[in-house]
């Protein structure tokens, strides 16, 4: 699940960070400006700054914080554009994140959670594993990450997969997560229609839908999933072969397979659809 980066590897998305200048930061209400002063014996300290609205490049601001560990969350190429082109002029996201729990029940069910705003990072492969908190988000310079400064370890590619459907769950409610979960709510008023009484008790679990309702929502699920990959996984091939500036004659081939097996899905899953509406099942 997860690999020690050379130092000549790229920064990329999912790639955790443990550092002492890592905080996960936040605004409340009683956030201020400050400048620095000179405090008696020479050190130097922090006062509010009397006027708001001043503009400056080293402008700093009383915040809420404590020290974490991080997981990089913005997109491969955000990440690119602010360390290699713009030379660490800029801003990337993070996310906290929180140990892994100790005691075993917890654990076994953190390897489970199905929530969108924690992603667990179960241990594995010498890393004691980790939580990451999606909602407990902040960010940080390009700069301070140059140079792979504080990186402790990469997601390979199935993890860095997992951690993509999350975020992009958590943060636009789409992708196959979401897919899952809603195609559990289809099924529910699939087996509801005509009935809209029998919704509560779907919900509630005091009673379960019908095979075909399932089989439908299962197939809307899966056509889901597909146009997912096409879009990301996919593209992404087509995307890299332009960036190298090299033929993509198997790239494009293997997205017309793919968008073909893309409408045999969705052509499957409509029919199902007709038939639920329909009553023929």
């Amino acid at each position: 699940m997860y690999h020690v980066p050379d130092q000549s590897d790229p920064i990329v998305f999912g790639d955790v960070f443990s550092s002492d200048w890592l905080f996960d930061a936040f605004l409340n209400h009683d956030a201020v400006a400050l400048r620095p002063v000179q405090m008696k014996g020479g050190a130097v300290g922090y006062a509010p700054v009397p006027t708001h609205g001043a503009q400056s490049s080293n402008a700093l601001v009383l915040a809420h914080g404590e020290s974490c560990r991080a997981i990089l969350l913005s997109d491969d190429c955000e990440i690119e554009t602010c360390l290699v082109r713009r030379e660490g002029r800029g801003r990337l996201t993070f996310a906290a994140v929180t140990p892994w729990p100790t005691d075993p029940g917890e654990a076994t069910d953190a390897e489970k959670m199905t929530t969108f705003r924690r992603h667990p990072l179960i241990p594995a492969d010498g890393f004691e594993g980790g939580i990451a908190e999606l909602f407990r988000l902040f960010a940080v310079t390009g700069t301070a990450v140059l140079g792979n400064s504080g990186r402790l370890l990469g997601l390979h590619d199935d993890a860095r997969a997992r951690l993509e459907q999350r975020w992009a769950a958590f943060a636009t409610r789409r992708g196959p997560l979401a897919a899952a979960e809603n195609a559990t709510k289809l099924a529910h008023m699939l087996d509801a229609l005509g009935n809209p009484g029998r919704i509560e008790y779907l919900v509630n679990g005091d009673a379960m839908p019908g095979e075909s309702a399932i089989g439908a929502a299962r197939d809307v699920a899966r056509a889901m999933l597909q146009g997912w990959r096409v879009e990301g996984e996919v593209m992404q091939r087509v995307a890299a072969a332009h960036e190298a500036r090299k033929d993509a004659s198997e790239e494009v081939a293997a997205l017309e397979d793919e968008l073909r097996q893309l409408s045999e899905y969705a052509a499957r899953a409509a029919e199902q659809l007709r038939s639920e509406i329909r009553g023929e099942h």
